[in-house]
């Protein structure tokens, strides 16, 4: 969840729940599953935002843009430019002094279905990208070691990774049945479960890596990864192959890692 406490001059903030609840002197980008502004939140500027489920209550001096299943302009809101609002539902109960516009498009049209899956397509590469962007801050090159073992040994990690992803659940599982176990395996579905989910990085910024080491080799490595996040995210949204994609992405992404803790015990 993100909550925005403090004053700022322009706001960009993404999260599962995004709540504002200070002033915003100019424009603001406010998206996710759940976006809030408070009665105190005024936005200064234009205002764009996405999400299931969008409620304003503060006031808004620019334009407001808004994407959604449900929106809700609540009452006592001020939008002094135009609203322009496309959603499942849409609820203007506050008031808008500029122009309106309002598309309810329902669940089944095509249009709404094509932007649902751009936000969440969008989602999902920040979420991979974001776990990335950690891992390398808290960890420093560590962190980009499982990626330099995948480039430098992919046969080794495809393997490790095929055994890790399909064997350790049972292991742990078995474990599960001894007193003494439990404690050890909790720990190692914890561990199974940020591999998972950090496979997805680690294979981004290895491709990624391997094409920008060629062309372009002194390139950020935030422009790397945030590349090799988008073209994963973009394959695995296609039909058939994204099931291929992803598939591909865990057990060499798992490989890495195993490789990468393996290489630092020896």
């Amino acid at each position: 969840m993100v909550s925005v406490t403090k004053p700022s001059t322009d706001l960009f903030a993404v999260g599962r729940e995004t709540n504002v609840h200070a002033e915003v002197l100019d424009n603001a980008v406010l998206l996710g599953l759940t976006v809030r502004t408070s009665g105190d939140a005024r936005i200064g500027g234009d205002l764009m935002t996405a999400g299931r489920h969008i409620t304003l209550s503060g006031p808004i001096d620019g334009d407001v843009y808004a994407v959604g299943g449900a929106i809700t302009l609540e009452e006592g809101a001020v939008v002094s430019g135009d609203m322009w609002a496309w959603g499942d539902e849409v609820h203007l109960l506050g008031e808008v002094r500029g122009e309106i516009e309002i598309s309810e498009a329902r669940p089944e049209s095509g249009r709404w279905v094509w932007a649902r899956t751009v936000l969440d397509l969008v989602r999902r590469a920040a979420a991979a990208f974001a776990t990335g962007l950690v891992a390398m801050w808290l960890l420093g090159t560590v962190a980009r070691r499982p990626s330099a073992l995948l480039r430098q040994r992919p046969g080794a990690a495809a393997g490790l990774g095929f055994a890790v992803t399909l064997a350790l659940p049972v292991v742990l599982i078995v474990t599960l049945f001894t007193v003494v176990g439990i404690p050890v395996a909790l720990i190692g579905f914890g561990l199974y479960a940020a591999g998972l989910y950090l496979a997805t990085p680690v294979v981004a910024y290895s491709i990624a890596g391997a094409a920008f080491d060629r062309w372009r080799p002194r390139t950020s490595r935030v422009i790397v990864l945030g590349a090799g996040v988008s073209l994963l995210t973009v394959l695995g949204a296609v039909p058939w192959l994204g099931t291929v994609v992803v598939a591909v992405v865990v057990i060499a992404g798992m490989g890495g890692l195993a490789l990468a803790c393996a290489s630092s015990d020896g």
